[in-house]
């Protein structure tokens, strides 16, 4: 709950990692049984799957899981998840990713962080940066963001498995780590802040390219694209799931909101871009050096055509349903009007009213400057 407070809301945790001490919990099978004797049974066969001492009486030995601390540990060094935990530990594991990366973010937006210590005498404004930081041109930290992946991968692959047996069905989890890549790839707290300020009206929308949180969503997408179409390609899959899977959980009107403003905020930049190469129209994009030329972001992708997006996506169309593509002409338009279609049916919490105005201003407001500014063009064209 700290840590969903802290991207909430953008204030700052207040329990770190060294604060996971106790055991993770166990399987929720243990907490499902409906009587003492499946308990007892579930019980023992979870105590002799931690103890291998034949002469134990397995009835009287509690299996203990690592604590959160260790886990994340093992998880980010060894590579795999601790056995004998639940969904629920796996979304616990899910947060702790996000407090590791904040602390490591933390660190490198620090000035003294870039100081090399030495007893000479410096200048203080040549010896470090001023200014804000771009951290995934950080080497360190992108070591770190994708070692974080890395762990992800691990737990969504876990969750395959559960989805396989559930014959496709997707289980609460995996709304989890679709947000998670969101989160730490994604420059959430920009894009809610640019959307915020054009909605509500204290940056004009005519003014919105020289603001500072465009021009950082511009340098995400044009210089960390690699990860800027991971995080499209999530954004696309979080709306597949609250479409099909919505449980009504608190947390789906936020989620469902970041991935409406992520495809938003990419296609604006991406056609933002094109519009700057050729003052008429569009410029179409080249041809891909493999088919296929398009990719159905809503829709699970096999792991092929994910990573050909990921890598050639610049010259692939990203199509959502009743949108087409996100880049295109009245693209990020479209995306928000969808975004507002989803959100009116997460009633969980009342802060998707919230959303749906401020996606819905958003939508009005780049529909009457766009159709301005064609029937300029189409007057200058004529004269």
């Amino acid at each position: 709950m700290d840590c969903t407070l802290a991207y909430y809301f953008d204030d700052r945790p207040h329990l770190s990692l060294d604060d996971g001490q106790a055991a993770l919990p166990a399987r929720e099978k243990l907490w499902q049984a409906t009587s003492a004797e499946a308990w007892k049974q579930l019980w023992e066969n979870s105590s002799s799957t931690f103890n291998t001492d034949p002469t134990a009486d397995h009835s009287l030995i509690p299996p203990v899981n690592e604590s959160l601390y260790d886990a994340v540990h093992i998880l980010y060094i060894e590579k795999r998840l601790v056995s004998g935990i639940g969904e629920f530990s796996h979304i616990l594991l899910i947060h702790a990713l996000y407090h590791r990366m904040w602390e490591v973010g933390d660190y490198f937006r620090r000035p003294l962080s870039f100081w090399n210590p030495t007893a000479k005498k410096q200048s203080r404004e040549t010896a470090i940066p001023t200014g804000s930081v771009w951290l995934p041109g950080i080497p360190s930290y992108s070591k770190w963001r994708n070692s974080a992946c890395d762990c992800l991968d691990i737990l969504h692959w876990t969750a395959n498995s559960t989805i396989a047996k559930a014959e496709g069905l997707e289980h609460a989890t995996v709304l989890h780590l679709h947000s998670a890549r969101l989160f730490l790839l994604a420059p959430f707290r920009e894009m809610r802040t640019l959307a915020l300020s054009l909605a509500t009206e204290k940056l004009r929308w005519s003014k919105r390219h020289q603001s500072l949180e465009w021009q950082y969503i511009w340098r995400w997408m044009k210089h960390d694209q690699y990860k800027a179409r991971l995080s499209i390609i999530h954004a696309g899959v979080t709306l597949w799931h609250v479409r099909r899977y919505s449980t009504n959980a608190f947390h789906e009107p936020l989620a469902a909101y970041i991935a409406v403003l992520t495809l938003w905020a990419y296609g604006s930049c991406h056609a933002h871009t094109s519009h700057e190469s050729s003052p008429h129209s569009q410029a179409p994009r080249a041809e891909p050096l493999h088919e296929p030329s398009f990719i159905h972001l809503d829709r699970p992708c096999d792991d092929e055509l994910v990573q050909l997006f990921v890598r050639e996506g610049h010259a692939m169309r990203g199509n959502v349903t009743g949108v087409g593509d996100i880049c295109g002409v009245g693209g990020p338009e479209r995306v928000l009007r969808v975004g507002c279609e989803i959100l009116s049916g997460l009633t969980a919490w009342s802060v998707s009213k919230k959303f749906v105005a401020i996606l819905t201003r958003l939508a009005d407001l780049g529909y009457y400057h766009s159709s301005w500014e064609q029937s300029r063009r189409h007057e200058a064209e004529h004269v």
